[in-house]
Parts: structure tokens; C-alpha cells; sequence
């Protein structure tokens, strides 16, 4: 049996804006050789990212992002999985949001996801498309423009 594989990792930092880390994993496992019928060759892997933003570096803007997504057999046969609980993994999932606010009279609020979850039991992967939300500030169309606003 031959394992080849290689795992990339860094964390970043802007001070005062946005910090976070990346992982990527990668195992190539190769049993028996090519042409014999027990031959056998798996890849597997594993991404995971996580990013947020500091809420005061753009108050009226925000950005996050967890991810973490893979192949189905990566925790249960990886030859280099340090924490066994990992073993016990059935459920991958990842969430990527963007939010911006636009100040002014009326306020509108904008937000838009995508999200994803795995069941590493099933193989079954569950992706949401982006979704949007959007909503407006009480508007008062027939209000004065000076004195009490009345609903």
C-alpha cells in the first residue's frame, strides 16, 4: 500500500478589517499495483475556511464564511488523523454570507447566503443557492417633513 497526500495550511489577519484560517487536506491511497484485480486507488480530501470581518472595519458592509467540506470517507480512513473523535464526523457543513446596509431615509438591508450540508453516512449533499433577503425602513409617504411622524 502506498499513501501520498499533502496538507496546506495558513491563518491571515488584517488588523482592524478581517481575519481567518484555511486548511486543505489531500490523502492519495494506491493498494495492490495497476493491471492486478485487487488494484485499488482512493483520493480523498478535506477544505475547511473560516473568515470574519471586524464589524467596525465597514459598519454598513459584512462578510463570513465557514466552510467546511469533503469527501465522505476522509475521517474514517485517513492515515493522519491525529484527533480519533474526528472518526465519529457524519455531518460536514459550510455557510458563505454577504450583508450591506445603505443608510439614508428609508434604510434597506440586503443580505444574500449560500449554504451547504453533508451527510458523510449517506453521501447525500444538500446545497442551497444563494439566497436573498432584503427588507426597508418604515416609510411614512404622507408625512410632513417637519414634526411628528404618525403610523
Amino acid at each position: 500500500m502506498v499513501v501520498g497526500g499533502s496538507r496546506i495550511e495558513s491563518s491571515y489577519r488584517k488588523r482592524y478589517a478581517f481575519n481567518g484560517s484555511f486548511r486543505f487536506l489531500y490523502e492519495n491511497q494506491i493498494q495492490s499495483e495497476r493491471g492486478f484485480s485487487d488494484f485499488q486507488q482512493t483520493n480523498r480530501y478535506n477544505i475547511n475556511w473560516q473568515h470574519s470581518q471586524d464589524a467596525k472595519s465597514n459598519p454598513n458592509s459584512r462578510f463570513s464564511a465557514s466552510v467546511n467540506l469533503g469527501s465522505s470517507q476522509f475521517f474514517r480512513q485517513s492515515f493522519n488523523q491525529v484527533n480519533q473523535s474526528a472518526t465519529l464526523v457524519n455531518n460536514l457543513s459550510s455557510s458563505i454570507s454577504y450583508s450591506k446596509t445603505f443608510p439614508g431615509e428609508p434604510q434597506v438591508n440586503v443580505t444574500t447566503t449560500v449554504s451547504h450540508n453533508q451527510n458523510t453516512n449517506t453521501d447525500v449533499v444538500n446545497l442551497t443557492l444563494p439566497t436573498l433577503q432584503a427588507s426597508v425602513s418604515r416609510v411614512f409617504p404622507f408625512a410632513p417633513k417637519e414634526g411628528a411622524k404618525k403610523g
